[in-house]
């Protein structure tokens, strides 16, 4: 009878469910965004949302199609006049954006 009981028990453990701590859903989602590479993804969506809020109105009206890669965003512009303005303050805007998203995702600007 101890050795059945022993076998019994030794079966028991194979199939014991494992004892996991309740993670919240930010926790699983998180792993997963970890899990498939999606945190660049969406950070290069959030800068391209951020354009207009973190530079404003004005700067986001004169200029087009903004799109990010590999950590560099690229923007095209109205006019040459603009794009000189804008490459003054290249420093000030990457600045901003970054410090708007709360952290550093873009390393560089170019305009076209």
């Amino acid at each position: 009878m101890a050795e059945f009981d022993s076998d019994l028990e030794k079966l028991g453990e194979q199939f014991k469910m494992p004892q996991n701590t309740p993670s919240t859903i930010k926790n699983v989602l998180d792993d997963l965004v970890d899990k498939f590479k999606f945190k660049e993804k969406f950070g290069e969506l959030s800068i391209a949302d951020a354009w207009k809020n973190a530079l404003g109105d004005n700067v986001a009206r004169r200029t087009q199609k903004i799109l990010v890669r590999d950590r560099i965003i690229f923007i095209k512009v109205e006019s040459a006049s603009l794009k000189n303005e804008l490459l003054m303050n290249k420093t000030t805007m990457l600045q901003k954006l970054n410090e708007y998203v709360g952290e550093v995702l873009v390393d560089d600007m170019i305009f076209i």
